[in-house]
């Protein structure tokens, strides 16, 4: 992104975006997103994962000119790692890391804590081993923050479809999450589409998981209706058929909607669980 770019875009307009994921090299050409926590200009860092990459990060976003920051919270799971972490940046960068020993946090519990410490808009950097990412990258979405991930982000499919989905949820609905006006578990049913309209138009009258995936899926069936089982999955995609995943349904849930489906002998998980799609009927507006 050009620097008249970022000068072009509202330093506001970012709050609603759930996470900012990118590689090292990014971080280290563009420098830190211009966004803002709610009522303030400054930006909070919380760095989770106080190694080499993660101090390198850091000391890359606090050398930023697009604004005031500030790094005020650190986690890792060893002491002599975090405390060297600190040491370094504050030597680097002085009254711009405000870190006190309160604020530094260990164990693996430590990410929360130190999300705990920052504003929806604010910005927390993971430097971590990826197989931590996903809990991590759910947690800050949970609390409307913007992230940085040192590569590589993920290792695993699953893991992956997942994170892109949560961060395609329309920034209104991120905005209620990090409100406490929906949960997490409602925020993750949103991922059914990526039509930002659409489940703008669902959210107005759905405010829990279970009614959005039922606003959502009613034009469709699950894949152990009785007329997908006799189509079949091969036969159903060769007619260009198309089918969506619930990405974020329970392991073992049995449900209307979202249960194990048994198809040409196989058990579909439910994280795989499939719907298939019928022509949407034009006066339905969800």
């Amino acid at each position: 992104m050009s620097q008249t770019q970022e000068r072009t875009k509202s330093r506001r307009g970012f709050l609603g975006d759930a996470a900012v994921v990118a590689g090292a090299s990014a971080l280290a050409a563009a420098g830190i997103p211009a966004v803002h926590a709610a009522g303030s200009d400054l930006i909070q860092v919380a760095l989770i994962g106080c190694g080499g990459r993660g101090t390198g990060a850091a000391g890359e976003a606090l050398s930023t000119k697009g604004g005031p920051i500030k790094l005020v919270a650190m986690a890792d799971i060893f002491e002599n790692r975090l405390n060297g972490s600190h040491a370094n940046l504050a030597r680097g960068h002085g009254d711009k890391v405000d870190v006190p020993p309160e604020r530094r946090f260990l164990g693996f519990e430590a990410y929360r804590q130190a999300m705990d410490c920052l504003k929806p808009g604010d910005v927390a950097i993971f430097a971590t081993p990826p197989a931590f990412r996903w809990v991590h990258f759910k947690y800050a979405i949970e609390k409307g923050l913007n992230v940085f991930m040192e590569k590589p982000v993920t290792v695993d499919g699953p893991t992956t479809r997942k994170m892109l989905a949560l961060a395609s949820v329309s920034p209104k609905i991120i905005n209620a999450l990090a409100a406490d006006k929906i949960d997490l578990a409602c925020a993750q049913a949103f991922t059914l589409t990526d039509d930002h309209k659409r489940q703008e138009r669902v959210f107005k009258r759905a405010r829990t998981a279970h009614e959005v995936r039922a606003l959502l899926t009613e034009t469709k069936v699950t894949t152990g209706h009785r007329l997908f089982r006799f189509v079949g999955a091969d036969a159903y995609r060769e007619a260009g058929g198309t089918l969506t995943c619930d990405l974020f349904a329970k392991a073992g849930k049995v449900s209307r909607q979202y249960g194990r489906s048994d198809l040409n002998g196989h058990f579909l998980s439910p994280v795989s669980g499939c719907q298939l799609h019928p022509p949407r009927s034009p006066d339905r507006p969800c």
